[in-house]
């Protein structure tokens, strides 16, 4: 049990023994606060509907925005993005009103860092951390610096740009020993995915495993979460399969307790790159199905976590062969811009910038 839990549990002994909250304005107060402490310790709750409205009905525009945040983030990893989006843009309007502080556009790009990138929008995705920590120079609040460094420094590994990653993690080196443990976790996962990507597994599996520790240590449910599926992925790869698949069932379990939807769709990628790699085709095609159907109704082209361009093509190329949710796989391949290593000439539905057919007529295809 964290700390937070022993608190949580205690506000109901304390409404009922007085009775409820001495005037409206407390009420409001309290539930604003108590809300934050639900979206990171127990999301799934079963009194977080009834604290979810105290919380709204909270008039104090900084306390608002606060609220639109958490329940924006919440919505977020547990893949409603209907809800998340919501949330998103009551928190913009908020946020340009005289009366809210620098902190609340900062919180703005925060939600629309992750959300982008969890839409494949690379591009934007770092236009907008760039645009956070120059909020943050500007007024001099540098309290979500580690969150948009950290998230920067995920997105550009997973797409590729060395330089833009390079420069977050010299900035997150340089703020590591006043680092609080939440933010030590998203640290240490940051260097997990790192080292992943440069082939040090040693490297990636001290860093994944001390981000887990981080992540358990505060109670934080959701990054507990993903920590386990990267440690898996890590752990996978050095051939140590009990120990990756225990943590990966760790992580489907929880993330069950919470109604992820976005932590069973990452499940299925990880479990479907397992059974790729040990033969196990039925299983395969059936983890590549459940996620692709879960993808295209959830409106997901990305992950939190480390995102495998070569892991994700071969499970695109298995998804089009097997005519699994065509035009939805095809959007990720162009979103992600997913190349094969040998081109997939047996698949017709494969998304081509270009189509070249010489027999017959000749025709230039152009998407």
């Amino acid at each position: 049990m964290g700390l937070l839990d022993a608190w949580i549990d205690l506000l109901p002994v304390l409404i009922r023994r007085y009775g409820g909250f001495p005037s409206k304005k407390i009420e409001s107060r309290v539930a604003s606060a108590m809300l934050p402490a639900l979206v990171m310790r127990q999301p799934g709750h079963k009194n977080f509907d009834f604290w979810r409205k105290k919380a709204l009905a909270e008039e104090e525009v900084n306390s608002r925005i606060n609220t639109f945040f958490h329940l924006a983030f919440h919505y977020s990893y547990r893949g409603y993005y209907t809800q998340s989006l919501a949330m998103l843009e009551a928190c913009k309007a908020l946020a340009t009103s005289r009366a809210a502080s620098p902190l609340g556009m900062i919180k703005v790009r925060l939600i629309e860092q992750i959300a982008l990138s969890l839409s494949g929008s690379y591009e934007y995705s770092s236009k907008v951390t760039r645009e956070g920590l120059q909020l943050g120079e500007r007024s001099g609040i540098h309290i979500l610096d580690v969150m948009f460094l950290g998230n920067g420094a995920i997105g550009a590994l997973n797409n590729g740009d060395m330089n833009f990653a390079g420069s977050c993690i010299g900035r997150l080196n340089a703020l590591y020993e006043h680092l609080r443990p939440w933010d030590r976790s998203l640290y240490h996962l940051v260097m997990a995915t790192e080292a992943h990507v440069a082939g040090d597994p040693q490297k990636a599996r001290t860093h994944a495993e001390s981000s887990l520790r981080y992540a358990d240590s505060v109670g934080a449910t959701a990054s507990s979460i993903w920590c386990r599926y990267q440690t898996a992925v890590i752990l996978h790869a050095a051939g140590e399969s009990k120990k990756a698949d225990r943590l990966l069932e760790e992580g489907r379990s929880m993330g069950r307790d919470i109604d992820s939807i976005l932590g069973r769709y990452e499940y299925c990628l990880i479990k479907a790159q397992f059974s790729m790699e040990r033969g196990k085709e039925k299983e395969l095609v059936s983890l590549v199905r459940e996620a692709m159907e879960i993808g295209k109704r959830q409106g997901i082209y990305g992950t939190y976590i480390l995102w495998q361009p070569l892991i994700m093509t071969r499970l695109a190329v298995i998804a089009l062969e097997n005519h699994i949710e065509v035009e939805y796989v095809q959007e990720l391949i162009r979103r992600r811009n997913l190349v094969p290593e040998e081109p997939p000439l047996h698949i017709e539905s494969w998304p081509w910038p270009v189509r070249i057919y010489t027999l017959g007529e000749f025709e230039l295809l152009v998407e």
